[in-house]
């Protein structure tokens, strides 16, 4: 049916995405015509928006005015959800913020949440942690503060972890194959120790989460605070700013030279030490999450410290009507597929893995098997 037509084009792009790489063959070699989009998904998402939809918009209107104003969700073809810019957006223009507040976030060392045992917690990768929080959203139904978000988002996901054996074997790409296979099985033993921890979450819902995560979630370099502990800090300085000459026990210069030994603690702390030490955060974060991909624009998610929100900023320029989309960083087809469910015609970021190339260099040259493996040995 439709699932299967769909997953023949993205089979089909795949097999030129990875020959345009090697140089192999090209479209017009095969008697392909190469698509006119840049990104061809394995199924479209879904023809128009529905009710989950609708309320999340209006949800959206009332947590981030300043970005309702600037984009709205719309439907593009083949039926694909994303954002379509109101208005014209300048390059650089932050068409996008969201409270850091109503968005799912992991950072390096963070404690264990309720309910998730702290060994499970330590022992997981910061996407297992992740797919442990959004389950525990999901849990609480419309109590939830991201429920018209979690609502909206999508149940099902047509990516090769999902494919049968033939479909992937027809990628005729074994180092893709080896990938979706050890993708398998991590998931399987993520299962088996979130069940044997005692939460009580299904294979399906755990493998929802996770998709969710893998395909929609975004890094950057973690702080080491919140605001609120900033602010805290800042007000608990300046009180003994105030307080330690007024009590006699120093001059109002020794309170002040404190005082500024500690802001440059806060500011060595917060911006200098995380990149250093390599602090990281992942998030998850509603509405800039339904952004689509474009390999060659050129953007960024940041965090605004003062104003504790995440924002979008890219250097092109966005007509009215038009599309807006980001980069999902420098990730190959090989990635895009695996996790997100599409490729990319002229992926800058594209490398094509070759599994056991000297055995085939063998072939060609026509020498005994694994002679040039030997003489690299030696």
């Amino acid at each position: 049916g439709e699932m299967a037509a769909t997953r023949s084009v993205i089979v089909i792009c795949t097999r030129l995405a990875l020959a345009s790489c090697t140089g192999a063959a090209s479209a017009a070699q095969a008697g392909l015509r190469a698509p006119a989009r840049r990104v061809v998904y394995a199924h479209p998402a879904r023809m128009a928006l529905g009710p989950a939809d609708e309320r999340f918009v209006r949800w959206v209107a009332e947590k981030s005015p300043s970005s309702i104003s600037k984009v709205e969700l719309a439907t593009f073809p083949p039926g694909l959800r994303g954002l379509r810019a109101t208005r014209p957006l300048p390059a650089r223009d932050e068409s996008i913020t969201w409270p850091a507040s109503l968005a799912l976030e992991v950072t390096t060392g963070k404690r264990a949440p309720e309910r998730v045992p702290k060994p499970l917690w330590a022992e997981s990768q910061w996407y297992t942690q992740l797919a442990l929080l959004l389950l525990a959203q999901h849990a609480l139904g419309d109590e939830s503060k991201l429920a018209p978000w979690i609502a909206a988002l999508p149940r099902e996901f047509d990516t090769p972890y999902s494919w049968g054996a033939d479909d992937v074997e027809a990628l005729h790409y074994p180092h893709l194959a080896v990938a979706i296979a050890e993708q398998r099985a991590e998931w399987a033993k993520i299962h088996a120790a979130v069940h044997a921890s005692g939460i009580g979450y299904s294979r399906k819902q755990l493998e929802w989460a996770l998709h969710c995560v893998r395909s929609r979630a975004f890094s950057g370099a973690y702080e080491g605070s919140t605001p609120q502990q900033r602010i805290g800090l800042v007000g608990f300085i300046a009180l003994l700013t105030v307080l330690y000459p007024l009590s006699g026990a120093g001059s109002w210069s020794d309170a002040l030279s404190g005082a500024v030994a500690g802001l440059i603690f806060i500011v060595a702390r917060d911006v200098i030490s995380p990149r250093v030490l390599g602090l990281k955060r992942y998030v998850l974060c509603p509405l800039i999450d339904m952004l689509n991909h474009d390999g060659t624009v050129p953007s960024d998610v940041q965090y605004r410290v003062f104003s504790d929100t995440f924002c979008v900023t890219a250097e092109r320029e966005v007509g009215t009507g038009d599309e807006v989309r980001i980069s999902y960083g420098p990730r190959s087809n090989d990635q895009l597929l695996q996790y997100h469910g599409f490729v990319e015609r002229g992926c800058v970021h594209d490398a094509y893995i070759m599994s056991a190339f000297l055995s085939h260099v063998d072939t060609a040259c026509g020498v005994s098997d694994g002679a040039l493996d030997r003489l690299e040995r030696e």
